[in-house]
């Protein structure tokens, strides 16, 4: 029985672990997204990217003048890499120009088949860790084009 128990709490630590460090990922990330682009667009969180988009809301919504919005998803999970390649899917289908990124937090961040599913249908997919300046300037370059300051 206490090894039934001893079982459980390295369950839960293991659990709690993967939720604290996509919890981290996600507020790095955020906040370097921030502080590239705050000032030359408007930021919003955990929001629609319109009305007409309602299904799912991205991580970041980022928008410049006479540009596309950019919807933001951080790939903390499988689930959210399908939400934003079905938000795509979804503004293909209702002719909604949109610009959809999946923010991956390394190189093994979910399987190799979503991975390839995402690249080919997202915007771009760009990944964090080891090159966050990089894939921040990838997000930038989406959403205020080729302007890099």
């Amino acid at each position: 029985m206490r090894f039934v128990a001893l079982l459980l709490r390295i369950d839960d630590f293991m659990l709690l672990t993967q939720e604290r460090v996509a919890s981290t990922f996600r507020k790095d990330a955020a906040t370097r997204v921030r502080q590239a682009i705050e000032g030359r667009a408007n930021i919003r969180e955990n929001e629609f990217v319109s009305d007409r988009l309602g299904e799912v809301a991205a991580d970041m919504v980022l928008t410049a003048e006479v540009r596309k919005p950019v919807a933001l998803f951080f790939g903390t999970s499988a689930q959210r890499v399908n939400d934003a390649i079905f938000l795509q899917m979804a503004a293909d289908l209702g002719k909604v120009e949109v610009s959809v990124v999946a923010l991956l937090e390394n190189d093994s961040a979910g399987s190799q088949d979503l991975r390839r599913r995402a690249s080919n249908r997202l915007s771009t997919v760009p990944v964090f860790r080891h090159d966050e300046d990089a894939a921040i300037g990838c997000i930038q370059r989406e959403v205020l084009g080729g302007t890099m300051h």
